[in-house]
């Protein structure tokens, strides 16, 4: 029962990597929230540890970190055998969602790094559900290094 939970979960990994083809201006994510067009200006992006931090600006706002793909490796050590894909389930990695003073957690969901270019863009796709019942869908970024 364990390895077929694993080889489902891997499976999503690898479809979540091949449906993802983010489009994004630089600096922006743009996404469905709850069905809307939203985007997401001022995004920036960090290296925290052997992970990756995204956040926008604004008052409507978003923060990612991806931790670890389902294989357990760091983002760090997947960066240069990109695509990556991180679950948004709080081990893995998590989302949160800032609308106005409230901000909801990621329950589900994925984050995908398709590019990397030296500390300079990180590029992919974000889709997560929030514990408030929020949809963040089809999202698409590119992200400037934090601080440039």
């Amino acid at each position: 029962m364990t390895a077929l939970l694993l080889t489902l979960l891997a499976g999503c990994d690898a479809d979540s990597a091949s449906q993802c083809s983010p489009s994004a201006d630089a600096g922006t994510l743009s996404a469905t929230l709850d069905g809307e067009a939203w985007l997401g200006e001022g995004l920036t992006w960090l290296w925290t540890g052997d992970s990756v931090q995204l956040t926008t600006s604004g008052t409507d706002r978003i923060t990612a970190v991806a931790h670890r793909d389902a294989d357990g490796l760091s983002v760090a050590e997947r960066i240069d055998s990109l695509p990556v894909t991180v679950s948004l389930d709080d081990d893995a990695g998590w989302a949160l969602l800032y609308e106005g003073s409230e901000s909801a957690r990621s329950v589900t969901g994925t984050i995908t790094i398709t590019e990397y270019t030296n500390d300079e863009a990180l590029v992919g796709c974000l889709s997560f559900e929030a514990d408030n019942g929020a949809l963040v869908e089809d999202g698409s970024f590119s992200a400037a290094p934090s601080g440039s």
